[in-house]
C-alpha cells in the first residue's frame, strides 16, 4: 500500500485551458455589478492551483489580499509558486484546509468565493454553511459552479454526420447514470449549479444575484487562438489515456452506482472512448467545429448585516 499513489482530486483537469475560462472583461463587469472592489480579504475555497483566484486579483484594489485553501498539499505548492510568478507573491498566499473546517475565526473575510467546488462535495450545504461562518455580516458569498450534464448533451451531435440514435441515446444513459452514481457514492452532484441558488436562500443569504459565463469554447478552423490550441492538447490527453469524467474504473463505480450493469457499462465505454477518437481525429484534421456552450453560473449573495 505504501509505494500506491494517492488520486489527488482534479489533477486530470488542472491543463492550461483552464487559464481561459474566463472572459476578462466579464470579470471586471462582475466585479462592477457586485461591489467587490470594497473586499480587503478574499477567502478562495478549494484554490486548487490558484487559478480562479488569480482570475479575480486584477479586478480587486491592490490592497485586497487573498488566502487560498486546499485539501491537496501539492495543489497550495503549486499555487504559492505560481502566484510569485503572475507577481501576487505578499496579495495571495495558500495553506492545506478543507471546506468542511476551515481554520478561520468567525467573520473573517469580506468576500468568500469558490469554482467547481462544491460540485464536488457530498454535503454542498454544510460547505456553504462554513463558508458563510467565516464571512463577514454583509459580505459577500460568490460561487462558480457548472451544470456538466447540459454542457454534455450540448456535445451530442445530431447533423449529418450523427451517430445513430440508439447510440446517442446509450451516451446519454452513461452521463445521466453516471451524473446519479456520482451522488450515490458521495462524489458531489454535477448539475449543482442550478440549485447553488436555492441553497443560499435556506441558509439565510439576502440579495442573491445570477449571472451566466458569457465565456463559450468555440472551435474553428484554423483553431488559432490560445485557447483553442491547450483545449486540443487537453483532448489529446483524453484520448490518449483513455479518459471520461474519470478514469474508467471510477467511471464504472459511478455507473453501476447509477442502476446500470457491467456489460453495457462496458459497451457505452468503448462508445464514449469512439467518440472522443473520432472528436480528435476531426481536430487533427481540421474539420471539426463547435459553439461549445455550456451552462456556467456565477450566484452570489450577501450575508444578513
Amino acid at each position: 500500500m505504501g509505494d500506491e499513489k494517492r488520486e489527488r482530486h482534479s489533477e486530470d483537469w488542472f491543463g492550461d485551458s483552464r487559464d481561459h475560462w474566463w472572459n476578462r472583461d466579464f470579470l471586471a463587469l462582475i466585479t462592477r455589478r457586485w461591489d467587490l472592489a470594497e473586499c480587503q480579504r478574499v477567502l478562495d475555497v478549494g484554490c486548487g492551483v490558484g487559478h480562479w483566484g488569480r482570475a479575480l486579483m486584477p479586478h480587486l484594489p491592490l490592497t485586497t489580499t487573498l488566502i487560498g485553501i486546499d485539501r491537496e498539499p501539492d495543489w497550495v505548492a503549486e499555487a504559492t509558486t505560481r502566484a510569485r510568478v503572475f507577481g501576487l507573491e505578499g496579495r495571495a498566499t495558500y495553506q492545506q484546509a478543507t471546506v468542511e473546517a476551515l481554520p478561520f475565526e468567525d467573520a473573517s473575510f469580506d468576500l468568500v468565493t469558490c469554482q467547481t467546488v462544491l460540485m464536488h462535495l457530498p454535503d454542498p450545504r454544510a460547505g456553504l454553511a462554513e463558508m458563510l461562518r467565516v464571512l463577514a455580516p454583509g459580505g459577500r458569498i460568490l460561487c462558480a459552479e457548472p451544470n456538466n450534464l447540459a454542457a454534455a448533451v450540448a456535445r451530442f451531435d445530431l447533423g449529418d454526420q450523427a451517430r445513430p440514435l440508439d447510440e446517442l441515446l446509450a451516451l446519454f444513459e452513461l452521463e445521466l447514470r453516471a451524473l446519479v452514481g456520482k451522488r450515490v457514492v458521495g462524489d458531489g452532484d454535477s448539475t449543482i449549479g442550478e440549485h447553488v441558488p436555492g441553497l443560499l436562500a435556506a441558509l439565510g443569504v439576502v440579495d442573491i444575484d445570477v449571472y451566466t459565463s458569457d465565456k463559450a469554447a468555440p472551435f474553428v478552423p484554423p483553431y488559432a487562438s490560445d485557447d483553442e490550441r491547450a483545449r486540443i492538447d487537453g483532448w489529446r490527453d483524453i484520448v490518449e489515456r483513455r479518459l471520461w469524467i474519470a478514469p474508467k474504473d471510477k467511471c464504472r463505480t459511478y455507473y453501476l452506482a447509477g442502476g446500470g450493469d457491467e456489460a453495457s457499462f462496458e459497451a457505452r465505454w468503448e462508445l464514449i472512448m469512439d467518440e472522443h477518437a473520432r472528436t480528435y481525429a476531426a481536430l487533427q484534421a481540421g474539420t471539426y467545429s463547435t459553439a461549445g456552450g455550456a451552462p456556467f453560473y456565477l450566484v452570489s449573495g450577501r450575508k444578513p448585516a
